[in-house]
């Protein structure tokens, strides 16, 4: 499974709406996800050492993005550029092309409804209720 940063900030957070949907993802491997997203949640938790330890703890693996990564993801923002997208939106998307056979978990459902890979396949999604 690939992990956007709202599934991360929700499995970290007993308090938030979506706790119990990240919750259900069994950790029977590792979720994939970008520094990005960590970065995000650590912002948004304001716990940089609970987000580090998922690394540590062998729960979280950083998928990394090279040269070639970058000029897809530059691609997709600028199909999207009248859209108000993030850019880790953007390298989540080149994620899901890399690893095509997971699924997005993702709380952001207006993005990544909208959001296409392989320059139209639908995003294979995990969202909440």
């Amino acid at each position: 499974m690939i992990a956007d940063t709202g599934p991360i900030v929700a499995w970290l957070n007993s308090e938030d709406q979506h706790h119990s949907w990240a919750q259900q993802f069994t950790v029977s491997r590792p979720w994939i996800t970008l520094e990005s997203c960590l970065a995000e949640a650590a912002w948004n938790l304001r716990e940089p050492v609970k987000v580090a330890q998922l690394i540590e703890l062998g729960l979280v693996v950083i998928a990394p993005l090279d040269a070639s990564d970058w000029e897809r993801i530059v691609e997709i923002a600028s199909k999207y550029s009248d859209h108000d997208i993030d850019l880790v939106d953007f390298a989540v998307v080149r994620l899901s092309e890399k690893f095509r056979q997971e699924k997005i978990a993702t709380v952001d459902r207006e993005h990544f409804s909208l959001l296409r890979r392989f320059r139209g396949e639908r995003l294979p999604l995990l969202l909440p209720d």
